[in-house]
């Protein structure tokens, strides 16, 4: 049997190749074979015998064999690799006339059938083969142990093989003083007026020295201690730059938003603090959460920017903004007189603003300054919708008041038309006795007076502030509590509330059972648990949970909801293949946008303002000793 393999082989061989097999070709076709030395050269010999001979008949008639070749080519079938019978026999009657001996004949047969088979390595003996398998096996048996370990640590053997990918911070956070990715120390800091953690310090140090991975390990101990919002930003943005330099994403698929918060001067008390910070943990709170849960399609960089709640700083800001090309969008600002000064700057630009706290109905203070909306969306009702409509039925309906006094302010601001819009529900309910009072103005005597001249069972208070433009507004308000001592009922707009219930700045004999307070929206218990799950996620210290638990304000959740809407507009036009692009997004969210956010379906009208009306009205119960929030069923 090897005998007559080694001899097909041999064959083969000089028909394929037209020569005799080297010494080395050789006694690898003895092993293959498992033949003999002595036996082996023996066929050796007579095959090559053969072969000469034929190659001499061969060259002599040459001519003939080759008509014959060709003309067995054609009539062999290459499937079968079998000739036509009757063709073949026709062939054969014509050996005779050509000189061609039979044996020939069938030599040229089974060079033609030899032809048809692909040339390739000799195949291996059955004996390597074996140990092919078992060496598979193993290798099999080896990657599995392996391959754990290999996916938990994928990304340093990518980086092993391949080199980081240079990230250049400029790239994405700009050198201006005016806005920030987290990089700039004391640009914005929670809690104010304290200093920052060294953990904080070195991880903002890092992370301006690009040394990512350094920044992200210290900016998350900093968070996790004190839960900080611009830490949580700062931390997912030099998380998604380490991503880029260890090839997790591409440049490409990061896009750029801008979080635009009054976070003001931190040597006044201009802003309350709550703001800014709830403003930003909002943002923060989306961005960290979509950017864990979207691991490759595309991630967020939010850079932060302070317009100090002042015209001139936030128009020097919007041009600012404008003016950097990465930045596609901006979440803010926090006040309607603001929006007025910055809606043409950005209109200009292009740039789309989703507010979670303009509430201001037309957004005209000033018949002169007419502002350009078109790129401005809110996510939170307008005034007129709900919030006067519901605080109106419930102090004129249930509570039963006929006669109001109203302490509210002057010039561009959220007050007047809070006071504006709130006469005109009272006008609905044919409520005529009104009277309005300066609340820069009002003293403990002004109060006294009312106390003489009105009855508390049919009077009461509405608090009208602006919204937090000038320095001694919160002192003002406070103040004017204090002087009522509870004796009338008390009403305001959401610039009156804080998380904190005035956190023993009055008694609270003064406001409980007499104060209630619109919001745009009070936290559910659905929203409450996402947001202590969020919390928990991060590993953020237990204090923190509470505290931010407690103090979770409704700016936050819109905030939220704000940031979701970008995200949304990014991800259809990425699943559209349309640019993302300034103009993109502006003409998506302009295209019956909808979403769904933390606060419901989201959608807006022509105008830009958000479909869904909705307010919550609270009041304090301090019933447990000490104040918090509650919400008032109506």
């Amino acid at each position: 049997m090897s005998i007559d393999s080694l001899r097909q082989e041999l064959e083969k061989f000089y028909y394929l190749n037209n020569r005799e097999p080297n010494a080395a070709e050789k006694k690898r076709i003895q092993q293959n074979h498992r033949v003999l030395a002595p036996e082996a050269n023996r066929i050796f010999n007579d095959v090559l015998t053969k072969y000469n001979a034929q190659k001499l008949r061969w060259q002599t008639n040459r001519n003939i064999w080759q008509n014959y070749f060709i003309s067995l080519k054609n009539i062999i079938n290459p499937q079968t690799r079998s000739f036509d019978i009757q063709q073949l026999s026709e062939l054969e009657n014509t050996l005779e006339a050509t000189g061609l001996t039979p044996e020939e004949f069938n030599w040229i047969q089974e060079k033609v059938i030899l032809s048809l088979q692909k040339v390739g390595p000799t195949p291996p003996p059955p004996w390597l083969r074996r140990w092919q398998i078992i060496l598979y096996i193993l290798l099999g048996f080896l990657l599995a142990l392996l391959l754990p370990h290999l996916m938990t640590n994928k990304d340093k053997l990518i980086n092993f093989i391949l080199p980081p990918v240079p990230v250049v911070i400029t790239d994405f956070c700009p050198t201006t003083t005016l806005l920030s990715c987290g990089e700039k120390a004391n640009f914005v800091n929670f809690p104010k007026n304290q200093p920052s953690l060294p953990e904080e310090v070195d991880g903002r140090t890092a992370f301006s020295n690009t040394k990512y991975e350094e920044a992200v390990k210290s900016l998350k101990i900093a968070w996790q201690k004190e839960g900080d919002p611009s830490i949580l930003i700062a931390l997912s943005n030099a998380q998604v730059l380490l991503d880029i330099q260890e090839r997790r994403i591409s440049k490409d698929r990061v896009f750029t938003l801008v979080a635009q918060i009054p976070y003001g001067d931190s040597t006044t008390n201009q802003m309350p603090n709550w703001i800014p910070q709830n403003f930003l943990m909002g943002v923060a709170w989306k961005q960290q959460e979509f950017n864990q849960k979207n691991p490759s399609n595309f991630k967020l960089m939010v850079l932060m920017a302070d317009d100090k709640n002042d015209r001139n700083q936030a128009q020097t800001v919007a041009n600012e903004i404008v003016n950097t090309k990465n930045i596609l969008g901006v979440i803010g600002p926090y006040s309607s007189s603001i929006a007025t000064y910055i809606t043409g700057i950005f209109s200009k630009g292009k740039l789309v603003l989703v507010s979670p706290s303009s509430t201001t109905p037309e957004l005209i203070f000033d018949p002169n300054q007419v502002p350009n909306r078109e790129f401005l969306f809110r996510i939170v009702s307008r005034l007129d919708k709900k919030a006067t409509q519901d605080l109106a039925n419930y102090l004129v309906n249930i509570k039963g008041f006929k006669k109001f006094i109203i302490f509210t302010t002057t010039g561009e601001s959220f007050g007047v038309q809070y006071t504006e819009d709130f006469k005109k529900q009272l006008g609905l309910l044919n409520i005529t006795d009104i009277t309005e009072y300066l609340l820069a103005e009002q003293t403990q005597s002004t109060i006294d007076t009312f106390k003489r001249q009105y009855d508390p069972q049919t009077t009461a208070f509405l608090i009208s502030p602006h919204a937090h433009t000038d320095n001694k507004e919160n002192l003002r308000k406070i103040d004017l509590i204090n002087y009522n001592q509870g004796f009338f009922f008390m009403g305001g707009s959401n610039t009156v509330f804080t998380p904190d219930v005035y956190n023993g700045k009055v008694d609270p004999n003064y406001i409980e059972d007499k104060l209630v307070v619109t919001v745009p929206i009070f936290p559910t218990p659905a929203q409450l648990e996402k947001w202590q799950e969020f919390l928990t996620s991060t590993e953020v210290s237990q204090n923190v949970i509470t505290q931010s638990t407690e103090e979770l304000a409704w700016i936050n959740i819109l905030a939220f909801d704000s940031t979701q809407v970008f995200i949304e507009a990014i991800t259809r036009l990425l699943e559209e293949k349309k640019p993302v692009t300034r103009a993109g997004i502006h003409t998506m969210l302009k295209s019956n946008f909808k979403t769904e956010g933390l606060t419901g379906a989201i959608a807006f009208d022509e105008k830009g303002d958000r479909v869904e009306a909705f307010n919550s009205l609270i009041r304090p119960d301090c019933s447990s000793g000490t104040c918090k929030w509650v919400e008032v069923p109506y």
